[in-house]
């Protein structure tokens, strides 16, 4: 008898260790999971228990009144059941807050090229906080009147009287470095500089990372045709960032005081925010240098709706 109860006692101690392993195993699943460091894809099962505990992803299309993008469209191809089956809302930049972005999972920005400061600055918070964000186009590029941009020298010692960036600002005596988060450096929109004389003119062909493993750009084909207007962008050495597509344009880039940009330009990047922010996260941000529903515009031929199939899937699972 005395066997049989020292037995049970030596079982229960070790279901309890197989319990508090697995627990364990469950919450750094989790944590790596709301970090962005594992796709919940990644384990077969493991979206369904994820968006069981944090609730069934929630998506914030934030747009104002100028710039690239089209966020009905957007709104409406995420919702079409042939494609994603995804609702989304919509939201004003004028009526967002911080308070407003935590509900949600993903926020993504568009048509909204003016943004002040302090609106910067709570797009920070917000990945701070945990939460992924798309930044497309040129949304930000312009403040207010009140807004002051930030020169190199401010930041870096070292660094040049030159300014940044738009998306570099100062609040006070706080530097607002939304241009690090993002990894890219604004440079114009390629129809500004280039004086484009149809709504989709053909630009070039998209190229995507060699590999073509990137979860951004999965069974993304190489060298399709882009069509229509983007933002030209330089990458940032400040972050851990990855190209995961850009865009090879059929001419030379080169503005009227002469300045030659080149003819490969970035189109996705993703970003690993550096600790500049408190932030040791996986890809929890990207930029679209041309907002994803631009790929399914009615006028166009040839529609990729597998780019923003990826931009969800990617961001969120």
């Amino acid at each position: 008898m005395a066997d049989e109860v020292e037995k049970m006692k030596v079982g229960a101690k070790d279901a309890v260790h197989i319990a508090m392993l697995l627990l364990l195993i469950f919450v750094g699943l989790f944590i790596l999971t709301w970090i962005g460091m594992l796709g919940c894809r990644s384990l077969p099962g493991w979206c369904d228990v994820y968006y069981a505990v944090v609730g069934k992803p929630k998506i914030l299309i934030v747009s104002g009144n100028e710039g690239l993008g089209n966020p009905e469209l957007l709104q409406t191809t995420l919702a079409d059941p042939k494609i994603l089956g995804a609702r989304a809302q919509k939201l004003s930049i004028q009526n967002t807050s911080l308070g407003n972005l935590q509900q949600y999972h993903l926020v993504i920005v568009e048509k909204a090229k003016k943004i002040s400061t302090k609106q910067l600055q709570m797009f920070i918070d917000y990945v701070k906080g945990g939460g992924r964000l798309v930044w497309t186009g040129d949304a930000g590029t312009e403040g207010f009147t009140e807004e002051e941009l930030l020169y190199e020298d401010e930041r870096n010692e070292t660094g040049k009287h030159e300014i940044i960036s738009p998306w570099a600002r100062k609040d006070g005596d706080n530097i607002v470095s939304f241009d690090e988060l993002i990894s890219v450096e604004f440079k114009g929109n390629y129809c500004e500089i280039k004086q484009c004389n149809e709504s989709f003119p053909w630009i070039g062909s998209l190229e995507p990372e060699p590999e073509r493993t990137h979860r951004l750009i999965n069974g993304l084909q190489q060298g399709l045709q882009f069509y229509g207007n983007f933002s030209i962008v330089e990458e940032t050495p400040k972050n851990v960032s990855t190209r995961a597509l850009s865009i090879k344009t059929l001419t030379r880039v080169v503005d009227e005081t002469g300045k030659d940009y080149g003819t490969e330009f970035p189109l996705i990047v993703t970003t690993s925010p550096s600790s500049a922010f408190g932030l040791k996260f996986g890809e929890k941000v990207a930029y679209y240098a041309v907002p994803p529903e631009q790929f399914v515009e009615e006028e166009l031929e040839k529609k990729y709706f597998t780019i923003i199939e990826n931009m969800y899937y990617g961001m969120l699972q």
